[in-house]
């Protein structure tokens, strides 16, 4: 970064952005991701970028604005991180380089996953698991498993999605690569949890939170803090379920240092059905209208959907 912004190299600048962001966004830093993904594509234009993908393997465009898509979504901005990773999408068709094609509708499938859009999410894997596999890019095979995998379980296949996913995270894991770890576990303790299989599911909350110390990834330790929460509370046991209050009031701090407004609001979801279950319906409308209340778009997504439903019936 230092030796691109003193020899005022744009392309430099843009990959060093794209570096750093997408660290920055794997140790929890969800801020500055967005801050080094937007200076990145503030940078790009694609008459003098537009072939760099052919010497790097990625274009830096299409990378900035797939991961500012994501960062959009952690941080609470659903219908922008949409709009930034289909545009991202887009410039990879204009480009017509295969990988960062594969790359992006993966990434865009992974947004409307979030959403609780899981029909528009397998049709994205679908259709990027016909380009992965005619380039023979392996490493965008096992992705195009997990976003599908996840999508079936969304639709209540619980069996087929969970042995997709689990499929495609060991496809992942085969390639040798290591980042983003977190996220495909949190996805694979999920399908496992709606499947019925918590012990295997708790056996890999242990694993991915070993992984987390040792490599320092952050960027979905709330989320696995909840479904750690939610995993004990299915245990029906009474220290269950204190030990699974502490762990959303865990989640919920990290949530809130890290700005990641979509962990929030899901950790504020699982307290708050504690909460009710307690006798304290006061206390989880409280929580929960507070995180709510913060959102300005998106409002039908799934989370928030399930959020306003939530209220409605606490009066």
């Amino acid at each position: 970064m230092a030796q691109a912004e003193t020899t005022d190299n744009r392309t430099m600048l843009m990959l060093a952005y794209r570096a750093l962001g997408t660290s920055q966004m794997l140790l929890g830093e969800i801020a500055g991701c967005r801050e080094l993904t937007e200076k990145g594509l503030a940078l790009y234009d694609v008459r003098e970028h537009g072939k760099l993908a052919l010497r790097y393997g990625q274009d830096p465009g299409v990378t900035n604005g797939l991961y500012l898509g994501w960062v959009l979504w952690f941080l609470g901005y659903p219908d922008q991180a949409v709009a930034r990773a289909r545009e991202a999408l887009a410039l990879a068709q204009q480009i017509e380089h295969p990988l960062s094609i594969a790359f992006a509708m993966n990434y865009l499938a992974t947004i409307h996953n979030y959403r609780g859009e899981f029909a528009v999410a397998r049709d994205l894997a679908d259709r990027a698991e016909q380009v992965a596999t005619e380039h023979k890019l392996q490493l965008w095979l096992a992705m195009c498993q997990i976003q599908r995998g996840w999508a079936q379980l969304g639709v209540g296949e619980r069996e087929a999605g969970a042995a997709e996913l689990a499929e495609g995270v060991a496809g992942w894991t085969r390639t040798g690569a290591k980042a983003g770890i977190s996220f495909f576990q949190a996805a694979a303790i999920w399908g496992l949890w709606r499947a019925g299989r918590h012990d295997e599911a708790m056996r890999k909350v242990d694993e991915v939170e070993e992984f987390m110390r040792r490599s320092g990834e952050r960027f979905f330790e709330a989320e696995v803090l909840r479904l750690r929460g939610e995993l004990l509370l299915s245990t029906g046991m009474t220290s269950g379920t204190r030990t699974a209050e502490d762990c959303f009031r865990r989640g919920l701090e990290v949530a809130r240092r890290q700005q990641a407004r979509a962990w929030e609001l899901r950790l504020a979801l699982s307290q708050a059905r504690l909460l009710v279950l307690r006798g304290s319906p006061g206390e989880a409308r409280a929580l929960v209208s507070g995180v709510y209340e913060w959102f300005t778009e998106g409002l039908e997504t799934a989370d928030l959907r399930e959020a306003r439903a939530l209220l409605g019936r606490l009066g």
